[in-house]
């Protein structure tokens, strides 16, 4: 999986576990922005543990904040293949 697909992925997630529209998912905002406490930052580590196959802390959520920069942290793991950078 690469990082732009678990980006599209974890947007999705994400709404769907807080229960708001996709489209209020910014990828640069803060995962506290969308109301995700420590029970639904827990559930969310699980599902991408399961996912990728690789062991996530939910604190590396507090960590790593947002969608980008925590798929950022699971590429430099080795759990995704990478991204290539943004245009200019």
């Amino acid at each position: 999986m690469s990082g732009a697909e678990l980006e599209r992925w974890l947007v999705a997630h994400v709404a769907e576990l807080l229960e708001i529209p996709p489209d209020r998912v910014n990828v640069e905002a803060p995962f506290s922005t969308f109301g995700l406490d420590s029970a639904s930052a827990a559930s969310l580590s699980v599902d991408v543990e399961n996912l990728l196959g690789v062991q996530v802390d939910p604190m590396d959520l507090y960590d790593y904040p947002t969608i980008r920069r925590f798929v950022r942290y699971l590429e430099g793991l080795g759990a995704l293949s990478p991204t290539p950078p943004d245009p200019p």
